[in-house]
């Protein structure tokens, strides 16, 4: 996240970025989620401009990486429903599957927010990290993921 196009996130946005982060520190590093929750509280989210987010919605930071990692297996077959048949999750950069955790765990555990508002805030933090066809990706994914979860 170092582009020109980077701006500072806040509240919610910046809670979405953080348990991005935190998912792809613990599957490149699997650690304690405690630990690494406990690493962007005392750390990160006092240094707001060296991290791009501000004030993040705690509850939300901390209730996405408990949940997806908790639901990780069930999750990760629900991503792999939704791939392509020549793609499977280990193809998947870590990053994109750290967005479409995340994403499937608040369309899972916030239900009462409307998911067009979540699948369109993972799709513009995916912007931050890709210039290409990932985005799109991740809007298409996170819609069938939405419908999967309907069921």
């Amino acid at each position: 996240m170092t582009n020109s196009k980077t701006t500072i996130l806040k509240g919610r946005s910046a809670a979405r970025l953080a348990a991005v982060q935190a998912m792809y520190q613990i599957d490149i590093e699997p650690t304690d989620p405690r630990l690494v929750i406990g690493q962007f509280i005392s750390l990160r989210f006092k240094k707001p401009e060296q991290y791009y987010m501000k004030n993040p919605d705690l509850s939300l930071f901390e209730t996405v990486v408990i949940e997806a990692l908790n639901n990780k297996d069930q999750y990760d077959k629900f991503i792999t429903q939704v791939l392509s048949k020549d793609w499977t999750l280990d193809r998947l950069e870590v990053v994109l599957k750290s967005i479409l955790r995340c994403g499937i765990c608040e369309l899972d555990c916030y239900r009462e927010t409307p998911k067009a508002v979540i699948i369109n805030e993972y799709v513009n933090l995916t912007k931050t990290f890709y210039d290409g066809q990932e985005p799109g990706f991740i809007n298409a994914s996170l819609d069938k993921l939405a419908q999967i979860l309907e069921r």
